[in-house]
């Protein structure tokens, strides 16, 4: 059934089925998982959201084995800007290879070295998580975040959301979102060899209005899919639009 679904997603798009009319196509959660937040650099600083990324050894033993064992399509969403603290620039994750303030071995090479051997044995396919899985805007008040409290300001949970501002409760800029949904592409596919079709907004934050609605924009970037949290639809690459 999840491949049948997968394979019914793919078609749809690239045959252009729905271009020109507002359809949407639920798909349940349960039937098409997903493994989140690779190359992301929260992991490595939030007190709360604090886990190794993922080793090559672990994606072979842990995700690759079981997939395939039960010829099962996993969508990873990955992450390409790596939102440094630091250096108050966007890097590439997969460079990043430290010990974290909480003591924990992250190597971000590892992750993507398993990511490329499970893309190539066919058992996960790359869903974008956006560019950096955090606010466009890391300036304006309440921030600088670059310079703010990791254990306070911080860490606030609307920080790490991209496509829409709930901490300064507005929405995400149109602009903005194109201008992070495109860098996504672009470097997923040079990243991972392969051109994401579907999105999966981080925190499950999108924005809504007509002129900053992140399907439609992210349908003119070049998605096909959009695929949330609660609401879980895939949506058709011509108009996204929630009614």
């Amino acid at each position: 059934m999840l491949q049948y679904l997968q394979l019914a997603e793919r078609s749809a798009v690239k045959s252009g089925a729905y271009q020109g009319q507002r359809r949407f196509w639920p798909v349940p959660s349960p039937l098409r998982p997903g493994g989140g937040r690779l190359g992301t650099a929260d992991k490595g600083f939030l007190s709360y959201w604090r886990y190794p990324t993922l080793s090559e050894a672990v994606i072979r033993e842990h995700l690759m084995e079981p997939l395939a064992k039960h010829r099962a399509v996993m969508a990873a969403n990955v992450v390409t800007g790596y939102v440094d603290h630091h250096t108050k620039r966007i890097l590439v994750p997969w460079a990043q290879k430290f010990t974290d303030r909480y003591g924990v071995r992250q190597d971000y090479g590892s992750t993507r070295r398993g990511l490329l051997s499970a893309v190539a044995a066919g058992v996960v396919e790359i869903e974008s998580h956006g560019w950096t899985h955090m606010q466009p805007d890391l300036d304006s008040p309440p921030g600088p975040w670059w310079d703010a409290d990791l254990d306070g300001e911080a860490s606030a949970s609307s920080w790490y959301e991209e496509f829409s501002d709930r901490r300064r409760g507005v929405e995400a800029p149109a602009l903005a979102q194109l201008f992070h949904l495109k860098r996504s592409l672009d470097y997923l596919h040079e990243d991972v060899g392969q051109r994401a079709l579907s999105l999966r907004a981080g925190g499950g934050a999108w924005s809504r209005s007509y002129v900053n609605h992140t399907g439609t924009i992210a349908a003119e970037a070049g998605f096909g899919l959009l695929r949330q949290e609660l609401s879980s639809i895939s949506i058709s690459s011509a108009i996204w639009h929630s009614t």
